[in-house]
């Protein structure tokens, strides 16, 4: 093996095999790499980040940006579709009940948009009426006379009262005080 020249003139083998093996390897530069990765150092570090923790902070940070880019129009279109969802429910409301709330059958009564549905019932004496709560909160079925009170009917559930007697039965819930409705008993 022939010995290359140190820098202090004299042969040596370890200089030999470091030039054999640099002419043989691609040995990318400095500039290469700065060529290919421009934001990051040599060592793969962000330029201007020394401390290790200040480099996790900005990957968290920079993961933080492309989730916000993800994220942004999906809210967007979430808070269109709500807006249309609530526009569409003001409207029914606006422009009276949906008709599936008026084919529910002569002894069932829809709590549903804050409203009894139907207003007023005419049913013959003996007959069971079942309350049916549409709505996503809480409801109350009580007579303006105190005959009946269901106590608070919590959505998707039921209140069932039969009536005995003839008469007119004014009903509303305790809890919003705008809803008001009728049975007549004959």
């Amino acid at each position: 093996m022939k010995k290359a020249k140190n820098e202090f003139g004299k042969q040596d083998s370890k200089s030999m095999l470091g030039q054999k093996i640099g002419s043989s390897l691609d040995i990318k530069t400095n500039q290469d790499f700065n060529n290919e990765h421009p934001d990051h150092d040599i060592s793969g570090k962000l330029r201007g980040i020394s401390n290790p923790k200040d480099y996790d902070k900005v990957t968290s940070n920079k993961q933080l940006s492309d989730m916000k880019l993800i994220i942004k129009p999906i809210a967007g279109m979430l808070l269109v579709f709500m807006s249309c969802m609530l526009f569409a429910s003001c409207m029914n409301m606006k422009h009276g009940m949906k008709s599936d709330m008026l084919n529910h059958g002569s002894t069932t009564v829809w709590i549903k948009h804050d409203r009894f549905s139907p207003g007023t019932l005419s049913i013959p004496v003996n007959t069971t009426i079942t309350w049916i709560n549409k709505d996503w909160w809480h409801h109350t079925v009580s007579s303006d006379a105190g005959i009946f009170e269901s106590g608070k009917i919590k959505a998707r559930k039921t209140y069932s009262y039969k009536f005995t007697a003839k008469g007119t039965y004014p009903y509303h819930c305790k809890v919003h005080d705008m809803m008001k409705a009728n049975i007549i008993v004959h």
